[in-house]
């Protein structure tokens, strides 16, 4: 269901940028698809943690009665909004590490040419200078935000909006959605501090750490 309402109404073909940045650079097709399949690969580790996140996030919040609304009543409402939202609030990843091409100065600071930097994304994203933390609005520009790292960079800002949004249809679709009680129902994790690229760390089922949330089941009412 949700692959066909990806693709089935495509009229034309369309390549990703990345396709042809890797096509151009004169690899063979096997080699083509080899580095696709890379990247896909990367791509959808971000993509599980966004999505977990996402569903975190909007559980029991204030905005999952808009949510069900928009799902159930009206079910051609674009859910963008709350996507971009759960991207911005809880990211997959903390940040990532960059070097600096040329002498800049940014503020008080100033950055050398081949220094390494760390681009704080997810810290960035939600600077009480320009937004409120706990605020989610739906209807925000979302110019304000990074977005240039991570999923955007490996599937494509409109792909990685589209999946998100469908799995929030999918799982607001569902009547009476909602955790599971007890600890069964709570997205256990913690700070990971030994990678400040890495936002979290989880406990699998023997209470171990893990780079895989394994929690967070939820419940639903069989119609």
């Amino acid at each position: 269901m949700l692959v066909g309402s990806l693709f089935a109404k495509s009229k034309k073909n369309q390549q990703h940028e990345f396709i042809n940045r890797l096509a151009r650079l004169g690899h063979s097709p096997d080699e083509l698809a080899t580095s696709v399949l890379a990247l896909m690969v990367s791509a959808t580790v971000q993509l599980s943690l966004a999505l977990t996140n996402m569903v975190n996030l909007y559980l029991g919040s204030e905005q999952e009665g808009q949510i069900r609304s928009l799902v159930t009543s009206t079910p051609g409402k674009p859910l963008d909004g709350y996507a971009y939202e759960a991207l911005r609030l809880d990211p997959p990843f903390q940040g990532v590490y960059r070097i600096a091409s040329k002498d800049h100065t940014v503020g008080d600071i100033t950055i050398k040419k081949d220094e390494q930097l760390f681009l704080d994304v997810a810290h960035a994203n939600v600077n009480e200078s320009v937004f409120s933390y706990k605020s989610i609005n739906p209807a925000r520009d979302t110019k304000a935000c990074l977005q240039g790292d991570g999923l955007f960079l490996h599937l494509g800002e409109k792909l990685t909006v589209k999946i998100m949004t469908e799995v929030l249809r999918a799982v607001y679709g569902c009547m009476n959605v909602r955790r599971a009680p007890g600890q069964s129902g709570q997205l256990r994790r913690f700070k990971e501090h030994s990678r400040p690229e890495v936002r979290f760390a989880y406990l699998d089922q023997g209470q171990f750490s893990s780079p895989w949330p394994s929690s967070l089941t939820i419940q639903y009412d069989a119609k």
